[in-house]
């Protein structure tokens, strides 16, 4: 589902924050953090159907998942904006952040579970993925 954001995004459909679209927003300075969402959901998606929902193991998943993306996405950002600097990049693409990525960490690890279990209830997920 990402990958298809992403492509969407990159072929014009305005998806990105405020309404941007286009190529040149993904390769742009922020561009690495859009596809840094692609590590975010893949190391975070992993952690969730290895560990079968555990909240703990999911919260590990996102957080590993995030720092994969600001790490890719603080690295693209430097090196498309000359004269920038890693602790530059950080004050202005990260540290704004923080407080609300670990929010949602924290929520969707509550909620995550939870949900998860009644969809397994409902029969919406195969047998195989209950713990």
């Amino acid at each position: 589902s990402v990958l298809v954001y992403l492509l969407l995004g990159a072929v014009g459909l305005p998806v990105f924050s405020n309404y941007g679209a286009g190529l040149a927003k993904v390769a742009g300075p922020t561009g690495g953090y859009l596809v840094g969402y692609l590590a975010l959901a893949l190391v975070g998606g992993w952690f969730v159907e290895r560990f079968h929902g555990s909240g703990l193991w999911g919260a590990l998943g996102l957080v590993l998942g995030t720092a994969l993306l600001y790490a890719f996405g603080t690295a693209w950002f430097v090196v498309q904006m000359e004269g920038a600097t890693i602790g530059y990049a950080l004050g202005v693409c990260v540290v704004p952040f923080l407080v609300g990525d670990a929010a949602k960490i924290a929520i969707s690890s509550v909620l995550g579970p939870l949900l998860r279990r009644r969809i397994l209830a409902a029969g919406l997920l195969p047998s195989k993925a209950s713990p």
